[in-house]
């Protein structure tokens, strides 16, 4: 096999010549592949979670809102139930001053 000045310049035929730089090729093209591979899928995996994450944003805004009406529900109620225990308190006082006489 004569010299070669460059890395570039080395064709395949060659590289099949040389088993220790076939198999180097082989690897390296395994890994190269492996690579590609792995970020497209990692690039995949961010797109889902990604999709997961405004999933759970929209819930938790739509859990917060139901929170709320439910509160605000609740302090209506208490304040109807404070009204009529109030009524409920005079009348009660009235009744009692008017036995009392």
């Amino acid at each position: 096999m004569r010299p070669i000045e460059s890395i570039q310049k080395i064709t395949l035929k060659e590289i099949a010549q040389t088993p220790f730089a076939y198999a180097l090729y082989v690897i390296t093209l395994v890994l190269v592949s492996v690579l590609v591979t792995q970020r497209y899928d990692a690039k995949a995996a961010a797109a889902i979670c990604q999709d997961e994450k405004e999933e759970l944003q929209d819930q938790i805004k739509a859990e917060r809102r139901e929170k709320d009406e439910v509160f605000k529900a609740y302090l209506v109620q208490r304040g109807v139930v404070e009204q009529i225990q109030k009524t409920v308190d005079s009348t009660a006082i009235i009744q009692y001053k008017h036995k009392r006489k």
